[in-house]
């Protein structure tokens, strides 16, 4: 199976904003308990991450959501609580932090994504032009009133680049009594 990245090298394809889906799961039941859906802003860095993966870019910066110079691609997603600021291009860190935004929690990639035509029930945003993003937080992560979700680069620092910044949902109160699926889906049109 090709990667995404595969897919957007070979067809030309340009990134738009996407679909954010937050979902809460009975851990027992596997039941979904709540669920919002919103949107989310590719950033000024995520433009910049796309169009070196767009090419196979082998010198593609280490601190653009891969793994060393040209490595594999290794984004973590995160939750935040409080933030006061609406997405933006050119946010950071910093500015989740500035705009009273509080960490909730940061999560890898859960195995085999990304992926493009997520086929997951769960994940309202996929289809077969998306590229969708998921991440798995247990009872004992994340939790807290969630208000905003980004994907960073592992370890991220205090002004740490964003790949996307998702927010425009009502905010989520995730517990210890349940677990948080997170699929961030990016669409692909023709250019």
């Amino acid at each position: 199976m090709r990667s995404p990245f595969e897919i957007i090298r070979n067809r030309g394809l340009l990134i738009e904003v996407g679909k954010v889906c937050l979902v809460l799961v009975d851990p027992l039941t596997g039941q979904v308990q709540d669920r919002r859906d919103g949107v989310n802003l590719i950033t000024d860095n995520g433009d910049l991450f796309y169009a070196h993966m767009g090419v196979d870019d082998a010198a593609h910066p280490d601190d653009l959501f891969v793994s060393g110079v040209g490595g594999a691609f290794d984004g973590e997603v995160e939750t935040w609580a409080g933030v006061t600021a609406a997405p933006s291009k050119a946010g950071t860190r910093a500015t989740l932090t500035a705009a009273s935004g509080t960490s909730l929690g940061i999560k890898g990639m859960t195995s085999t994504w990304p992926k493009v035509n997520d086929l997951d029930a769960r994940n309202l945003g996929a289809g077969p032009d998306v590229i969708s993003y998921l991440a798995e937080f247990l009872t004992s992560e994340s939790n807290g009133t969630i208000t905003d979700v980004v994907i960073t680069n592992p370890s991220p620092g205090a002004a740490e680049k964003l790949l996307v910044w998702s927010d425009g949902f009502s905010p989520l109160v995730k517990s210890v009594a349940n677990t948080l699926a997170v699929f961030l889906n990016h669409t692909s049109t023709g250019v």
